[in-house]
């Protein structure tokens, strides 16, 4: 999806770069972005101010210099439309996406419902129509990718070998009905209080919580409150949904991979 630039390569990096990391290296990155201008302290739980404050002073006070570099943005999507591993493996692992939009985009909470809405529950289309209707899958899910500068939806399954066709033909046509007759309102309300109601349970970690107003400040214009962030969900509306469906589930706009012991790379382009 997005080829040959950072978002596109694995993170882990290569096998050369692994093996000619050195101490000197790691500590010379330390100092270029573990600068006081680039990083964000957040404490969470049983903790005042002033004990927070001191606690900043007394174990980053030491920390100087100014962040020595950027990182390119994001160019544009890969034309390529089908990656194929093969694998020897009992089932076949498949990913079938489309572009979708930047966490900073007005439709960011709309990518995330379109998302439950489509395989991110045991009551989504995904789930029902093609695991428990059909028997085509022992697992799948879809979900956002949501980058700054970038974003995807995606839909991944574990299918049987000999039925990975079926699967991906069924997971299109999940995706161009969506595509072409919108949701419903009541697919709607479960969408929002599913992800109400997942929010409210992993915000009850204290990690959890940090994270959630860390991430915020380092990296977005202005950090929400959990009753602000749950407002924008609750403004989400069934035509934003349906338009966002028909703008980004596009047959043109569909890449798909597939890992296993599957057939080749031509066969799989005939199936989108």
């Amino acid at each position: 999806l997005y080829g040959d630039q950072p978002l596109g390569w694995d993170t882990i990096g290569t096998e050369e770069v692994i093996r000619s990391v050195q101490q000197a290296g790691f500590q010379m990155y330390k100092e270029r972005m573990y600068t006081p201008d680039n990083v964000v302290l957040v404490f969470s739980g049983s903790i005042d101010a002033a004990q927070a404050r001191a606690l900043g002073e007394q174990y980053f006070a030491t920390l100087k210099g100014t962040k020595q570099r950027e990182f390119p943005e994001f160019t544009a999507y890969s034309n390529d439309r089908v990656s194929l591993r093969k694998k020897a493996t009992e089932q076949a692992h498949i990913v079938l996406g489309v572009p979708g939009v930047p966490a900073l985009h007005q439709d960011h909470f709309v990518h995330k419902l379109l998302a439950i809405i489509l395989g991110g529950s045991m009551s989504s289309r995904m789930f029902l129509n093609i695991r428990e209707a059909r028997g085509l899958c022992y697992y799948i899910t879809t979900e956002t990718d949501s980058y700054l500068d970038a974003g995807a939806l995606s839909t991944r399954a574990g299918v049987d070998q000999s039925r990975m066709a079926e699967a991906v033909t069924a997971i299109t046509e999940e995706y161009l009905r969506c595509a072409a007759g919108g949701v419903e309102e009541e697919e709607l309300r479960r969408a929002k209080e599913y992800l109400k109601g997942k929010m409210t349970l992993s915000l009850e970690d204290s990690e959890e919580r940090a994270h959630f107003f860390g991430r915020q400040e380092l990296l977005y214009p202005k950090t929400r409150t959990v009753e602000e962030y749950f407002a924008a969900i609750e403004d989400v509306t069934k035509a934003q949904v349906d338009t966002l469906a028909g703008r980004i589930l596009q047959p043109q706009e569909m890449r798909l991979v597939a890992i296993g012991n599957v057939r080749g790379e031509e066969e799989l382009r005939k199936l989108l």
